[in-house]
């Protein structure tokens, strides 16, 4: 690294602007209640956004990131989904939701502090509210995942699991298509939990099959 530029760490010793790195800011934020997909647009943009939620509603409701739309060169959009945990069900997830870019421009503060790197790009903009990572831990689905220090987080979990299961009800039974989300279980915990997205076809048997349980948590402001 080189030895001349802007460092600012805080008093944990972790460094929060650094004139060789970009922040990543917050674009945009909301809330939604829906059962299924739902896409928010952003500035077009060629680096990929960063989106997290904060489910809201019952136990058993679940949300998470489905994709992001890409037409190149630039990133468009997130696409959010939420529904009712299980195999088979049908109800709608009320969450928040947060979605962090590499913003081109400065923002629109006529005061503040604004770090440009050699590149003349903007690093660092006191205008704009930048994204804060609170924990990192691991996470299995079906168990509460407990944050004891930290009290209505956004989350970002990864990888965005999936399954398929197949119910024999003779003489043919539904094919279920599931991904993996997150359920609030009160203001200091989350369970990862399976929702349903669509229905596939019907089958003549009964079948699981799961791309894992294992996710990777990310607790941030």
């Amino acid at each position: 690294m080189p030895d001349y530029g802007l460092r600012i760490k805080n008093s944990g010793g972790n460094i929060q602007i650094d004139s060789l790195y970009r922040n990543y800011v917050l674009e945009k934020s909301g809330s939604l209640d829906i059962n299924g997909l739902h896409s928010i647009s952003i500035a077009n943009n060629p680096n990929p956004p960063i989106a997290a939620v904060r489910p809201t509603g019952g136990t058993d409701r679940v949300c998470g990131v489905f994709d992001v739309s890409y037409s190149s060169p630039n990133y468009t959009a997130v696409r959010f989904f939420g529904g009712k945990g299980g195999v088979g069900q049908s109800g709608s997830c009320p969450f928040d939701y947060k979605i962090y870019t590499l913003l081109e421009g400065k923002s629109a503060e006529a005061y503040g502090l604004r770090v440009y790197d050699n590149a003349e790009k903007l690093v660092y903009d006191s205008g704009y509210i930048p994204f804060k990572i609170l924990e990192v831990g691991s996470a299995v689905i079906g168990t509460t995942y407990n944050h004891p220090s930290y009290t209505n987080p956004y989350y970002i979990f990864s990888p965005w699991h999936s399954g398929i299961v197949g119910i024999y009800i003779p003489n043919q039974g539904p094919v279920f298509s599931l991904k993996s989300g997150i359920a609030k279980q009160s203001p200091t915990s989350v369970q990862g939990m399976w929702t349903t997205c669509a229905q596939l076809g019907v089958t003549n048997m009964s079948f699981a099959d799961y791309s894992g349980t294992t996710f990777t948590i990310i607790l941030c402001e």
